[in-house]
């Protein structure tokens, strides 16, 4: 009899027969074979005659073909050329999926079979864990005697392994050069293998460059000093350790010389004959001041590349030894660059702008692969610990492991699955070590000159407090939001503005209002002057933020007489050059005027006072502004003063913010006994922390005010505006007593409530018809009226410079043929497959995003479109149709790619 259906409803319950949990490492299968799935591969056999157990192509939604080998449609022997599968220690990827799909898909009842049979070759393979060499072996043995004996001597005793992975694979592939086809058809070496046997080779070459070139250096052959100018002995450990090391990071503290460091590192490997030719990439800013080192200190031949595309390429083709190219320009040319310069170094000056692995530029950067790479950085950690593992990509994706996990070795995570800490810094600290050298300048200050830091608290006037009051008004009332719920984004985003104007306000309310120059720190600094400008030989550099604060300094100073140079962002790359070489050439030129523009890759040592008129958010970027005078071949002591208003947000920033530096400090530099660090994971730290930062108090209630005014005067008009709708309005301005408003976007109420506080009719625009008509005039097209007209109000927006706007637009295009992209590769694979007709829904999508990327672009359907459109609409040849879409995608992709270089030019 069979058992009681109790007992049954007993042991399907019972927690000892539920099967266990999945593990991480079978999500993330489940994941890889998810995305297998739904991502439509593009996937091209080799040889044929080996189907299944070959060699695949593989191409998916970036448009790179991965090389997937398949040995085994049951067991996870299986490899893939991707980054993913090189470091995830699953021993599959999505590719390795996606293929193994294809190959079920043949036909269901053969993958049986073939899975039982095997492949009928020897296969030998890397394990995936890059240590071993595996052999395995076809079920039929029968005519393997001629291959027994050509393998036994690599071999080891059980014969399903190489005794040296490195050596026997390269043994085995000389052999197989030399053997008969017979014996050469019976075996596979894994194209996987022998890449990665180049790689051993290529570390035991630099290994045994390394013993050489040191023994040299001992007995008096060769020397460390590779440039015209000495290097200091921490310069020359950077030298060995970039040289030799192979890819490495060099995060030296800003000012020790990490590109001198770099320079000598590429010229030791040239009299090696390791390098041939080197290619720097480099914010565009820098790009002179890299060619200007390199004149300096070895007068190697250097090539800037610059213009447009093709004049790039032709760039590529030239001879020369460095190669200096901007990260915007590898977006576009990472490709060619790979096929026609194929560097032997690549170096990567301020490396944090890879720091984010989700960018085009970072994805981009990271198909260069070359023999040798230097990453230099003296931040490579500003914000997140995920930013050096995006760093580490470049240099060595292994030692990081796979994401997931070193997501749970760092973080912890609370019942949400979200993070609460950092975690076991110590244990990430010891992995980088093998490749990150930091020296920091204390640990180099016997060879360095003595910097000293004075902060000038000073207090803001009446009118700066009112104002300032106000917006700490309105974060605190968006404080008393979020006390009870999330705040949504568009609170979000006004609580970060509001948050930059108490900033903006504390230096001066000129910033945001032009009519108000109340600005106690530009007293400060006028005495500051004084003082300092009594010393003939003192060079100061003076930093702001914001470029409108500079104009009042530029104001004072030539009032006070004296010569300065000028470095901001709108100004042309010619003309900050010709500053920089006056302030650094001229005795007369003592002040260095300068955003944020100049806080890094320049050289200033001419400098022996560095003024900050504000604080930045992130005190890597403070540290950033003093490193321009604070650095190799200061021969005096440097004085940094920061000028800080008191009592403000700007004064509470100087001990909130030390946990940015803790991270780095820890990870990088391994500094004290930080093993663990809390994270701000809830809304109440959140909420916490931010009330410290703004002073504002746990307990805030909000007060109706409806109270009706009456308007008396301009700048009533424009309190009461701002009083209601601050966060909405970008332009106020009265054109000969008639008021213009440009706000975000122009309802009927927003227009109502501001005629009722102009107490009359408001012209209003939304923000981009301003900014279109703005681009206009700006193109000679149309033109404002001259007549008289007063500003009362401008917001930030309005302010920035043109060519934010344009990148804004960019990238929105961007996303949108990103949509396309994916949609384009369905269209592309059914029509390849025969199936045009069925294409069709998709195309007409494709075409719905290329139309929205032209109205991005504030550009009309051209010809071309609207044709492409009937046929859409009305197939008579669909094959034609579809070819005439793929063609007019081409048109859009290359006018971005214009617009991209525009902005960058």
């Amino acid at each position: 009899m069979g058992r009681p259906r109790r007992s049954i409803a007993k042991s399907i319950t019972d927690p000892e027969l539920q099967p266990p949990p999945q593990t991480i490492e079978e999500k993330e299968i489940e994941l890889r074979q998810e995305r297998a799935e739904k991502t439509p591969f593009r996937i091209k056999v080799h040889e044929d005659s080996y189907f299944p157990f070959t060699t695949y192509e593989v191409k998916g939604g970036t448009n790179v073909t991965y090389t997937v080998e398949i040995r085994s449609l049951t067991e996870k022997v299986n490899s893939c050329s991707c980054p993913d599968y090189k470091v995830n220690t699953l021993e599959s990827c999505k590719h390795i999926e996606a293929t193994l799909n294809f190959i079920r898909n043949a036909g269901k009842r053969n993958f049986s079979s073939y899975a039982k049979t095997g492949s009928n070759r020897i296969e030998i393979f890397l394990k995936q864990n890059g240590r071993e060499a595996c052999v395995r072996w076809p079920q039929n043995e029968e005519g393997l005697n001629k291959v027994r004996a050509l393998l036994r001597p690599y071999l080891s005793a059980s014969q399903t392994k190489l005794i040296d992975p490195v050596m026997g694979a390269a043994c085995i592939e000389n052999a197989l050069e030399g053997s008969d086809e017979e014996v050469a058809s019976k075996i596979r070496l894994s194209s996987h293998l022998m890449e990665w046997k180049t790689d051993q080779l290529l570390v035991r070459d630099r290994e045994n460059d390394r013993r050489q070139f040191m023994d040299d250096v001992k007995e008096g052959k060769r020397s460390l000093q590779m440039l015209s100018s000495p290097l200091l002995p921490y310069q020359e450990q950077g030298m060995l350790h970039l040289a030799f090391q192979g890819k490495a990071i060099l995060a030296d503290d800003m000012g020790l010389g990490k590109t001198i460091q770099a320079i000598a590192a590429c010229e030791l490997l040239r009299r090696l004959n390791r390098a041939k030719k080197v290619l720097v990439v480099t914010p565009a800013s820098l790009k002179g001041e890299w060619e200007e080192q390199i004149a300096r200190f070895i007068g190697l031949p250097t090539l800037l590349v610059t213009g447009p595309r093709g004049h790039r390429l032709e760039c590529y083709k030239r001879d020369s030894f460095f190669y200096l190219a901007n990260y915007e320009q590898i977006r576009n040319d990472y490709a060619e660059i790979q096929s026609i310069l194929n560097p032997d170094i690549l170096i990567l000056d301020e490396a944090q702008r890879i720091k984010n692995w989700q960018t085009k530029t970072a994805w981009s950067v990271k198909q260069l692969k070359t023999p040798y790479a230097f990453v230099l950085s003296g931040t490579p950690i500003e914000n997140r610990i995920e930013e050096i593992y995006s760093i580490m990509q470049v240099v060595d994706s292994k030692i990081l492991g796979p994401l997931y996990k070193f997501q749970q070795d760092f973080y912890s995570y609370n019942e949400n699955n979200k993070p609460t800490a950092l975690k076991n810094l110590n244990e990430l600290h010891r992995r980088l070590s093998s490749v990150v050298l930091r020296r920091r300048k204390k640990d180099v200050e016997e060879q360095l000159p003595e910097r000293t830091v004075n902060n000038f608290l000073v207090e803001i006037g009446p009118e700066q407090k009112v104002r300032y009051q106000e917006y700490s008004d309105r974060v605190a009332r968006l404080l008393h939001t979020l006390k009870k719920r999330p705040l949504t984004p568009d609170e979000s985003k006004r609580l970060q503005q509001n948050l930059a104007c108490m900033r903006m306000i504390v230096d001066t309310p000129y910033i945001l209002d032009e009519k108000c120059r109340e600005c106690p720190k530009l007293e400060e600094l006028e005495e500051i002057l004084a003082g300092l400008m009594e010393d003939e030989t003192c060079k100061v550099i003076i930093f702001s933020e914001w470029e409108r604060m500079l104009h009042l300094v530029r104001e004072l100073v030539k009032k006070l007489g004296f010569d300065f140079a000028w470095h901001t962002g709108s100004v042309p790359q010619d003309t900050r050059r010709a500053d920089i070489k006056r302030f650094k050439e001229d005795p007369n030129c003592r002040l260095f005027l300068t955003t944020d523009s100049g806080s890094t890759g320049l050289n200033l040592q001419v400098a022996n006072v560095v003024i900050n008129l504000d604080l930045p958010w992130n005190p890597a970027k403070l540290e950033q502004r003093i490193a321009r005078a604070w650095r190799k071949n200061q021969s005096r002591v440097v004085q940094v003063i920061n000028l800080i208003a008191e009592n403000t947000i700007e004064h509470r920033m100087l001990t909130t913010l030390a946990m940015k530096q803790a991270v780095a400090d820890a990870v990088l530099d391994a500094m004290g006994d930080i093993s663990e660090l809390d994270l701000c994971s809830s809304r109440q730290d959140f909420i916490e922390k931010l009330e410290i930062l703004t002073g504002q108090s746990a307990t805030y209630q909000i007060t109706p005010n409806d109270q009706k005014k009456k308007l008396v005067s301009p700048d009533e008009m424009k309190q009461d505006i701002l009083g209601r709708h601050s966060d909405r309005i970008h332009l106020l301005e009265l054109h000969q007593g008639k008021m213009l408003a440009v706000v975000d976007k122009a309802d009927p109420p927003l227009k109502q409530s501001l005629s009722e506080s102009a107490q009359g009719p408001v012209e209003v625009l939304d923000f981009e018809t301003y900014t279109t008509l703005k681009r206009l005039v700006e193109a000679g097209l149309i033109q404002f009226t001259n007549g008289e007209k007063s500003i009362l109000f401008k917001s930030q927006l309005i302010q920035a410079d043109l060519i934010d706007l344009r990148t804004q637009k960019l990238e929105k295009a961007t996303n949108l043929y990103k949509e396309a992209e994916r949609k384009l590769q369905m269209v592309s694979l059914l029509k390849s497959g025969g199936f045009a007709l069925e294409a069709l829904p998709a195309a007409g999508e494709v075409f719905h995003k290329g139309m929205e990327i032209l109205k991005v672009f504030e550009k009309a359907p051209d010809p071309m479109a609207l044709q492409l459109k009937e046929e859409l609409n009305n197939p008579q040849h669909p094959d034609a149709s579809l070819n005439a879409l793929f063609a007019w995608m081409e048109n859009i992709s290359s006018m971005m790619s214009q617009y991209a270089l525009g902005i960058e030019s």
